[in-house]
Order: structure tokens, then C-alpha cells, then sequence
């Protein structure tokens, strides 16, 4: 499966601007179909979701996948292939994805990816979110409307889970916790946000400034003033493995 021209573009506008940051501007690879890092006979597609899963989870990995962007084999898995910290995905409507989510959680899994973002629909099924990735990682869920945020004129939830490896990654925070205390208090404190009436943005306690655009954006400067160290405020911290 190709991606589109236009999810193509935006790939290369994205890692151009990591690779200013990073300095590094090698081209990333574009893959297709996530359930090809098996072979295909690996399951039986019509089998039932927790007879799939273990198929799925039997299955050998592929070590390595078309790439669209460099026209050949790239390596996906093993020795020649990239390490990664943090996985963000936003994979497909659960109706038509058990097969995904399987070979999502079976790839991580055997990577020990340390953190992974799955971006999806408020009816997703945490019980097979739990069933899948849980006896490797810590599972927190994230219910979030743009009004939290401040976008009062957008109603589009989501479901952001956020999934920490329980061998190599300590939880300092909650973050459910800590999102539910971010939200609250833009909606009973600061909203609607007022505007200035002298041009300049009006500042909140804490450090909290509003950016007006079609819709006021939050940006969140600092959550507290404590003392401590800033690799002290991060939600979660790597162990060295």
C-alpha cells in the first residue's frame, strides 16, 4: 500500500523540520502495510481475534520491508535497523484493525520500544488494548476534547493512550492525572479566555499564555515553579538499558 501524494509530502515537510533541529537530513523510510512484518501465511485472517493474536504473536518478524522512499528492502527489525525511544501512531478505526493492533503490539514488543502514542476513536476497545500490550506495558488512557484546550469551536474526541515499557521506563507522574489538572483548569479558570484589550496577551499564573488565532491556543510554559531540576519536571525517565 502506497501512501498518498499528499501524506507523502507531509512526511518530508515533518522530517525536514527534525532534521534542522537534529542536523541530521538523511530521508526516512515510508513502509506499507504494518501486518507484512510477518510473512503472510503467519495467520489466518479469518480466524477469531484472540486465535489471531496468537498466531500472530508465534509468528517470526520480518527483518526487513519495502521502502518507498529509497525503492528497496530496508531493514525493520534486527541489527541494521534503527532503534526508536518513542512510537506515535495513529492507527486504523478498530471495526477493521484487530490485525494492526496485533502486529503493532507483536513489532513493540519485541523491540521493547520504551513508549508508544496510539492516537484513535473514544469507542476503541481498551479490553483489547489490554489484552495485547499489557504484559509489557503500562497502559494510560487520555480522553481529550479540543476544549480542554482551549478550542471551544471543535468537537472531535479522541483517545490518546500512552504505553510505558514497565521494564526500562519509570513513571514519575500519572498523566491522566496530570491532563486532568491541565484541563480543569483552563475550563474553570481561565475560560473563555479574556481578551487584552491593550494588544499584548493577557498572562496567567503560572506561566500559562494564550496565543489567539481562528481558535486560542494554549501554550503551557510551565505546569509548576517548584525548584526542582527540569530532568526532575519529565513525566517519564529512560533507565539506561
Amino acid at each position: 500500500m502506497r501512501p498518498t501524494r499528499a501524506a507523502d509530502s507531509s512526511l518530508r515537510i515533518m522530517f525536514a523540520g527534525v532534521g534542522k533541529v537534529t542536523n541530521d537530513h538523511s530521508q526516512p523510510c515510508v513502509h506499507g502495510d504494518l501486518t507484512q512484518i510477518m510473512p503472510s501465511n503467519s495467520f489466518d485472517p479469518e480466524s477469531g481475534f484472540e486465535a489471531k493474536a496468537a498466531q500472530i504473536n508465534q509468528a517470526k518478524l520480518r527483518t526487513t520491508q519495502y521502502c518507498f522512499t529509497h525503492d528497496r528492502q530496508c531493514p525493520i527489525f534486527g541489527k541494521r535497523a534503527r532503534e526508536v525511544d518513542l512510537d506515535v501512531s495513529g492507527l486504523p478505526c478498530p471495526d477493521f484493525s484487530a490485525m494492526v493492533f496485533c502486529s503493532h503490539a507483536k513489532f513493540h514488543a519485541a523491540w521493547q520500544t520504551p513508549m508508544l502514542i496510539i492516537e484513535n476513536v473514544p469507542d476503541l476497545d481498551l479490553g483489547m488494548i489490554t489484552y495485547l500490550y499489557s504484559k509489557h506495558y503500562r497502559i494510560r488512557c487520555l480522553r481529550v476534547m479540543p476544549a480542554h484546550q482551549g478550542h471551544a469551536g471543535v468537537a472531535r474526541e479522541r483517545v490518546y493512550l500512552i504505553l510505558t515499557l514497565k521494564k526500562s521506563v519509570v513513571e514519575i507522574a500519572n498523566p491522566e492525572d496530570m491532563y486532568k489538572k491541565v484541563s480543569d483548569f483552563i475550563m474553570t479558570t481561565w475560560y473563555p479566555p479574556r481578551r487584552s484589550t491593550t494588544g499584548r496577551l493577557p498572562k496567567l499564573p503560572g506561566r500559562v499564555v494564550f496565543l489567539y488565532g481562528p481558535y486560542p491556543t494554549l501554550i503551557l510554559k510551565s505546569i509548576h515553579r517548584s525548584g526542582a531540576s527540569d530532568s526532575k519536571r519529565m513525566l517519564w525517565i529512560l533507565r539506561t538499558r
